[in-house]
């Protein structure tokens, strides 16, 4: 099975898209089952598809001025569900500014979430019509895109690769630790999350959540991706053979 679903280049920018996003498919697949798979249900899904590269764009838009600001270069940027995970090239001699570049992402995606949240009245009861989430239809679209930035904001604070908030737990302990020591304890950190999100999935019986834990198990590895390189990588630095899950 190949780990990427596309692979192209812009601007001497190496950009993949991972298979992960075979996750979202499924969950839409689900949430449209379970109310009854009508024709209009699969159009609108295929709207929040859209809404979601879109959030994702603007996530990582966001990133991209703010290291363009603090000249943080990459060479390459594989495109997840939660947003792109980067290869670093030229990092800020602030590590400081590295956080702030890793926060704008998530800012921006919460920042939308916020604005919209005072278009839907009573916001409450969006959330306790559970198939509401990931079903769309004209009378919700504005909760769904909604609830994708919210996801986005709040899944990338999360201090586990290869969310943002995993990235800046790396960039932290580089403070203390060596970069592989520093990438080490981080993805240990990380399958110690993703198993308690495996968890609390099945104790809930939530797929979402459940979800969520596959992701990270499936993703932490490309954490080494994050790391600046010595020498700017090629084309073959983001083979299929280097996109295994864990």
């Amino acid at each position: 099975m190949k780990n990427i679903i596309r692979k192209f280049e812009y601007r001497g920018i190496h950009l993949t898209v991972h298979w992960t996003f075979i996750l979202v498919i499924i969950w839409l697949v689900t949430a449209n089952i379970f109310t009854g798979m009508s024709k209009t249900g699969w159009i609108w899904s295929m709207i929040i598809v859209l809404s979601l590269l879109v959030s994702i764009f603007i996530h990582d838009l966001a990133q991209a001025i703010v290291g363009a600001i603090f000249g943080i270069e990459i060479s390459g940027l594989i495109i997840l569900p939660i947003g792109g995970l980067p290869s670093l090239v030229k990092r800020p001699k602030r590590k400081l500014h590295e956080l702030l570049m890793l926060a704008a992402g998530p800012a921006v995606n919460l920042g939308i979430a916020g604005l919209l949240m005072s278009f839907l009245h009573p916001y409450e009861a969006y959330w306790n019509e559970p198939e509401n989430i990931g079903v769309a239809y004209p009378g919700n679209f504005i909760f769904q895109l909604q609830f994708i930035n919210l996801s986005l904001g709040l899944l990338n604070l999360v201090p586990a690769f290869p969310m943002d908030g995993g990235r800046a737990l790396d960039t932290l302990l580089e403070n203390k630790y060596s970069v592989p020591r520093a990438k080490k304890i981080t993805r240990t950190i990380s399958v110690m999350i993703a198993i308690v999100f495996l968890l609390a999935g099945v104790f809930y019986a939530s797929y979402i959540i459940v979800l969520i834990g596959l992701f990270i198990l499936f993703t932490v590895r490309l954490g080494k991706y994050y790391h600046p390189l010595n020498k700017k990588p090629t084309a073959t630095h983001f083979k299929n053979s280097d996109l295994q899950p864990l």
